[in-house]
């Protein structure tokens, strides 16, 4: 609360560093395997192996005190995805399966955040009141919207608790930009950062990256996904530091593709 004003916020925050710190634990599974990274010289300033599971697992028990169930569920989503792409190596699958369980039988035992998880919780969300909202300001100004931070102006005439009287955005970073800046602007956004995911994606699965390099996409990937998924339930770049890191981590997504594409061996360098 003193960091960060709202759990959301950290939690938003934590997930970006954990997806970057799930990347380390690839790359240091791949140089365990032989796998020569392209700058040796770098490889000095890795931190040590148990100190990078040391704080990932901070970073777990950090997102579950943090009472935010978005950030909980984007955590066991990175937790999966990182599980199935560690076959190879079991003592971080192992690590990674311990994670997702501990996190699980956390939240069922417990709750989060002193609330207990349940569809009822979900569907009672005032959330869908303020996407229905957003919704309707869309229908009257699709193009141009309504103007940027116009939203928490215009929500008190259409209130949809009392309780709730004050919501500054829809919870939902497409709704709210497309409600205050318009549907050309949210789909042209989102076309530009979907394609360098896109093509991200694309180089991973089809194998162009070199070996040394894919752990690091996945990480990369991992963040990022943390902030698409949190921006579908809440809108957190409102804080400059988690706005830049989520540029930070696309540009690092956009690098490496354009950086380290696996370049087919010269016939010279065969002699």
């Amino acid at each position: 609360m003193v960091m960060f004003e709202h759990p959301n916020a950290l939690a938003s925050y934590l997930v970006l560093i954990l997806g970057l710190g799930l990347g380390l634990i690839l790359l240091q599974s791949v140089q365990q395997r032989g796998v020569a990274d392209r700058s040796r010289k770098l490889q000095r300033l890795y931190p040590p192996g148990w100190l990078v599971y040391a704080a990932v697992y901070l970073n777990l028990l950090g997102i579950f005190s943090s009472g935010s169930r978005n950030g909980m569920l984007i955590a066991i989503s990175q937790l999966v995805v990182f599980s199935l792409f560690v076959k190879a190596n079991r003592t971080v699958l192992i690590s990674g399966l311990l994670s997702l369980l501990a996190v699980v039988v956390a939240a069922a035992l417990v709750g989060i955040g002193g609330r207990a998880v349940s569809l009822e919780g979900l569907t009672d969300d005032p959330r869908v009141g303020v996407w229905q909202i957003a919704l309707e300001l869309i229908r009257e100004r699709p193009l141009l919207g309504w103007g940027l931070g116009n939203y928490k102006f215009l929500y008190p005439a259409r209130i949809i608790d009392p309780v709730f009287d004050k919501i500054f955005h829809p919870h939902n970073f497409w709704l709210l930009l497309a409600s205050e800046a318009g549907l050309l602007v949210m789909v042209g956004l989102t076309v530009v950062v979907g394609y360098v995911c896109f093509r991200a994606v694309h180089l991973l699965v089809t194998k162009q990256l070199a070996a040394s390099d894919r752990p690091l996409m996945l990480g990369y990937l991992f963040a990022f996904w943390g902030c698409v998924a949190f921006a579908l339930f809440d809108v957190t770049f409102y804080d400059a530091r988690i706005n830049v890191l989520n540029w930070i981590i696309l540009a690092g997504i956009y690098s490496l593709t354009e950086s380290s594409v696996a370049k087919p061996i010269a016939p010279s360098m065969l002699c």
